[in-house]
């Protein structure tokens, strides 16, 4: 019988399972930059391929998935 209040591990889904990356300081004024250039957080996001809420949180925090924080990457690297 299965517990919905266990702290056990659980696994996660296939290919979900890697762990956050840091933006470098470098790397969060450039996008800090790069989101003041569009009218709307919702225009970045679509520029960059994430969700609204991705990209703020990643903004806020300074980390996300691998997956999220490369497009950052690859973003910035192309107007830099």
């Amino acid at each position: 019988m299965s517990d919905k209040h266990s702290t056990g591990n659980f696994p996660f889904p296939p290919g979900t399972n890697k762990k956050s990356q840091k933006l470098t300081p470098e790397e969060r004024r450039a996008l800090k930059k790069f989101i003041k250039g569009f009218e709307t957080m919702e225009a970045a996001a679509n520029a960059l391929t994430i969700g609204r809420t991705t990209l703020i949180n990643i903004n806020n925090i300074g980390s996300g998935s691998p997956e999220n924080i490369n497009k950052i990457r690859e973003a910035l690297n192309v107007i830099a």
